[in-house]
């Protein structure tokens, strides 16, 4: 994990919508587009269709590893855990909150990341080389 993301702990403010609820509580809830952006950009995650078959994809110098789709989960989880800049956490929602309340919400799911991912990058099969759990770029 430590190699996935830089050192530095960002700041995401974007993950989490707070609202403030009637009887003075603060309700909050994550943003799914947010949370697949890092998956993406930070992670290099991604999504391709080879033979008719989806596969979740990990980059990697020379192209991208075929990873199962636990990998982001637990990337994601690892990072909100380790390196994740707690600072950007509006006021009024302690950490172990924000952590039970991801964990609750499952932002991280099958239906969304197909869509996300197909939208944000358009990978074609014809562009690599399959080498057994590895696609090299051509």
């Amino acid at each position: 994990m430590n190699n996935e993301i830089n050192k530095k702990k960002r700041k995401y403010t974007n993950l989490i919508k707070t609202e403030m609820m009637r009887g003075g509580g603060l309700k909050f809830s994550f943003f799914q587009l947010e949370v697949f952006k890092v998956l993406l950009t930070e992670f290099g995650y991604n999504y391709i269709m080879i033979g008719g078959k989806g596969k979740y994809l990990k980059s990697a110098p020379e192209g991208y590893e075929i990873v199962r789709f636990h990998k982001l989960q637990d990337s994601f989880t690892d990072y909100l855990r380790y390196h994740f800049d707690r600072s950007s956490i509006p006021e009024g929602i302690s950490y172990e909150d924000f952590l039970n309340k991801y964990y609750q919400s499952r932002p991280i799911n099958q239906h969304y990341a197909k869509s996300f991912f197909q939208a944000e990058n358009k990978l074609d099969e014809n562009d690599f080389i399959l080498e057994n759990e590895f696609l090299k770029f051509k």
